[in-house]
């Protein structure tokens, strides 16, 4: 994995989100998070529900942003291991897309 940062004068903007804890999210979520590099076993990993906000500010070099309470995507199939997140949709919560 190159961890060289961009070269000057490229500005990067690296977004995440929390919202999601792994201790009291769905399997979907606690999994996503492990394949992004979390502890199976730290519950305490913060996220859009799929990606841990870890796993997106880890762009050496770029800006950081933190968005408080989005989702990772603006649908989810609303049945199987997704229907946390799609729920959570349909009352609302907004996602990176939302005006």
């Amino acid at each position: 994995r190159n961890q060289a940062p961009w070269p000057r004068p490229v500005r990067c903007l690296a977004v995440g989100a929390t919202g999601y804890q792994a201790k009291s999210s769905s399997d979907f979520t606690r999994n996503a998070y492990v394949f992004c590099g979390a502890s199976p076993s730290d519950g305490i990993v913060d996220g859009d529900g799929v990606t841990p906000l870890f796993s997106a500010h880890a762009f050496p070099g770029a800006q950081l942003a933190k968005l408080e309470g989005i989702t990772h995507a603006g649908d989810y199939p609303s049945v199987g291991p997704t229907a946390e997140l799609s729920r959570d949709r349909m009352e609302g919560r907004s996602w990176y897309g939302s005006p």
